[in-house]
């Protein structure tokens, strides 16, 4: 052991070895023949060319003030330290050079070491990499594919830590960038994490295998915040045929971003996650973005968009790409829905985009928890979803819905897609013009078709009810079920009341079949309005709390509810119900209760008197009703029990007379007031 090396001479005895090895060299200045002398070396045995000189780190060797002879072979046994995973060999040369900290070092005495790499395959601790997620990595990882230039591979491990983005070679075919098993990369910076800008269409097949790229977006942000990042996971201009083993991309402005690139591959667990927007396609480029297949990917919590498929800058526009398989869930901006006012970065709640761009295939997707699902607009056309599912929110406030917007936007296809509907009455799918054409649901189960949201109707061929409000499973009538609510609270959401506990109240229904008041209602209420519902729908509106007295309020040219004789309804006790029907113009009309709505009463005409009036208990709302009398007992004469009849009326009062004084009690007439609208 000589000043930190190692050497691997062979010795015939062991006294011949420890007379020519120390752990304790000296030297005298830079005489390295002097010293090796002294300790009783063979000057001959370093310039033996067959040998190999050992350090223990690269550090070690260029420090060395030993004299190598060109064509010398030296290892060293680790980058930093030894067995750091940096080890390597190379062979000592003369001449100009620069030293890169991973192929090239300079010695001490002006040579260099050029080391050498088998195969084109490099560890990134080769160069000088740490891995360790404190130490910036991208040097390293820049030297490494300087040094490969075009084509062969770099492996990484446990965390690296990238400052800078990672910039392939303009010409690079062949190149790959992996780690033997899954690991995160953070990349500790706003720009991309991995750029291939490559020249033309012969460029590509670069590699991205067991990757996790982490940008420096917050993944969960709070109410208001700002992204930082400005760049995407994986930015391709003019790329083709690169593969992702393995690879998502987390926290940056796009997970990927894609022009003028064809046939990228996404290969096993690949992902785009928490990003503004998780997969961009841009139009506009000489090679189009074309026929690039993202299938059995997650794209999930962007906060703008999930998928944008971007074609409106310029021709030619992005098609034929495809997500057979994906996974488009959660593309919220908050985890608990907007802030007031709505989102400060415009940032939406969205599955996919399509803006003028054809031919996109989306197979098999599985939709969740967005508003819209789909949005299709300006000119995308011919794009085809079939068998996709599209679930809501826990909670329906977001129902994935398919909005088809903008002239021209036509032919776009979704076959034996499922909405997983919880009413009739939902709205499912929008259109905002007229001139649409060709747009075509078929054999799909669930949507709902709302006339007031289509301003261009699709077509429409053989659309099922969903199981839910389908009906029986056993062919036995049933009425469809809306959905149902109990103890609806104060506020405007679905199967609220606004106003409870005054006599302007507004119930939200929200398509729901029956509402059940409970022991929320805080106080007497009158409920004047019932919104939310369809045309043809039946709903229930039922009592099961005695505390406080709910009006229904009857309207007549105002307002949309119409109950029976015009007359107001009180829920007084439990089990009471009145049932509506919503007809074509949205108003609800009852066709049954089971308690009376009929004004009925006993009043007496005394002896004396000839005529009663009688306060009505419900106020009528104008005179087209009718009045039945029947004199009932009283010992008062028969010609006046004979002679009963109705001498007034207003809309609060009737008055009953005889035509003689009865005499004796008097004479008891039961009343009834009859009416039907």
């Amino acid at each position: 052991y000589i000043d930190g090396a190692y050497d691997l001479w062979l010795f015939p005895t062991e006294a011949e070895a420890d007379a020519n090895n120390t752990s304790n060299a000296t030297r005298v200045a830079d005489d390295i023949t002097g010293a090796l002398t002294d300790e009783g070396l063979d000057l001959a045995l370093i310039n033996d060319l067959s040998q190999t000189y050992i350090f223990p780190t690269v550090a070690a060797f260029k420090a060395s003030l030993i004299e190598f002879p060109d064509g010398k072979k030296i290892f060293w046994q680790g980058y930093y330290a030894e067995s750091d995973g940096g080890s390597n060999w190379g062979i000592v040369k003369s001449g100009a050079h620069t030293d890169d900290g991973g192929s090239i070092f300079t010695l001490a005495d002006g040579k260099y070491v050029e080391a050498n790499f088998e195969g084109f395959d490099i560890y990134g601790k080769q160069f000088g990499a740490k891995f360790d997620g404190v130490f910036s990595d991208s040097a390293a990882i820049d030297a490494a594919l300087l040094y490969l230039g075009v084509k062969g591979s770099i492996r990484l491990s446990n965390t690296p830590r990238f400052t800078k983005e990672i910039t392939f070679s303009q010409q690079s075919h062949g190149m790959r960038l992996y780690s033997n098993s899954l690991i995160t990369i953070n990349c500790d910076h706003t720009g991309h994490g991995v750029n291939m800008t490559l020249l033309n269409e012969n460029f590509g097949e670069n590699i991205l295998e067991n990757l996790k790229f982490n940008g420096s977006n917050v993944h969960f942000p709070s109410v208001g915040y700002v992204p930082t990042s400005v760049g995407a996971g994986l930015f391709l201009r003019t790329a083709f045929g690169i593969v992702l083993k393995n690879t998502s991309f987390y926290g940056f402005r796009e997970g990927a971003n894609l022009q003028g690139s064809h046939r990228l591959r996404n290969i096993g667990q690949c992902g785009y996650l928490y990003n503004q927007t998780g997969i961009l396609l841009l139009g506009g480029a000489v090679y189009g973005c074309n026929i690039n297949n993202f299938d059995g990917v997650t794209v999930r919590e962007n906060r703008v968009v999930g998928v944008l498929i971007d074609g409106s800058a310029a021709a030619p526009y992005p098609t034929m790409n495809s997500f057979k398989g994906a996974y488009i869930e959660t593309n919220i901006p908050y985890n608990d829905g907007f802030p007031v006012g709505g989102a400060p970065d415009n940032s939406d709640s969205v599955g996919v985009i399509i803006n003028r761009a054809y031919d996109n295939d989306f197979e098999g997707v599985y939709f969740e928890n967005q508003l819209y699902d789909v949005i299709l607009k300006n000119k995308a056309s011919g794009n085809s979803f079939n068998r996709t599912r599209h679930s809501p929110s826990t909670d329906y406030s977001r129902i994935g819905k398919i909005l088809i917007s903008g002239i021209g936007t036509n032919n776009n296809t979704f076959n034996q897609a499922q909405q997983i509907s919880r009413n009739r009455t939902d709205i499912h799918v929008e259109t905002d013009a007229s001139d649409q054409r060709g747009n075509l649901f078929t054999d799909t189960i669930g949507f709902n078709f709302i006339q007031s949201s289509l301003v261009s109707k699709p077509d429409i061929s053989f659309n099922r009810g969903y199981g839910v409000v389908g009906g029986t499973l056993d062919g036995t009538l049933s009425r469809a079920s809306y959905g149902y609510k109990e103890n609806p609270e104060n506020g405007t959401g679905a199967g609220q009341i606004s106003g409870s506990g005054t006599n302007n109240a507004a119930l939200n229904a929200a398509g729901l079949g029956e509402i059940m008041l409970g022991s929320l209602i805080a106080a007497d209420t009158e409920i004047t309005s019932i919104s939310g519902l369809k045309a043809g729908q039946l709903f229930v509106l039922w009592n099961y709390q005695i505390a406080h007295s709910v009006t229904v309020k009857t309207t007549t040219n105002t307002g949309n509810l119409l109950l029976k004789g015009l007359r107001d309804a009180v829920f007084t006790d439990y089990g009471q119900c009145i049932t509506f029907i919503v007809n074509d113009l949205g108003r609800l009309v009852e066709i049954g209760r089971n308690f009376t709505n009929e004004q009925v009463g006993t009043a007496v005409i005394l002896a004396a008197e000839t005529a009663v009036t009688v306060t009505l208990p419900i106020e009528e709302p104008d005179y087209a009703y009718k009045v039945f009398l029947t004199a009932t007992g009283g010992s008062g004469s028969a010609d006046a029990k004979s002679s009963v009849y109705l001498s007034g009326r207003n809309v609060s009062s009737i008055t009953i007379a005889t035509t003689v004084a009865p005499g004796g009690d008097g004479v008891r007439v039961d009343w009834m007031v009859v009416r039907d609208y």
